[in-house]
């Protein structure tokens, strides 16, 4: 890797809209460096997705959790993606 500043971005997505922030970084001539990286993640609802859940079982059981559960997932729903990454 040579000396000098690289340009790099980062995402932040919602679900129509997406904010990006750039920005420029020093870097001493060198080499890349492997570490081990621990990496989480998990798949979300959109919080308005989850609403339209949670109605939709109050109105079928009284139920927040039933019959839909988190977990179920439908073809062409828009979901959230949260990762972390450490190393």
């Amino acid at each position: 890797m040579s000396q000098g500043y690289w340009h790099y971005y980062s995402t932040t997505d919602w679900i129509d809209t997406s904010h990006w922030v750039y920005e420029d970084l020093w870097v001493e001539e060198g080499h890349w460096i492997e570490a081990d990286i621990k990496l989480e993640g998990k798949v979300l609802h959109t919080l308005q997705w989850d609403k339209n859940r949670i109605n939709y079982n109050l109105s079928k059981s009284e139920n927040e959790n039933s019959p839909r559960g988190y977990e179920i997932f439908f073809n062409g729903e828009r979901f959230v993606l949260n990762a972390y990454a450490t190393g």
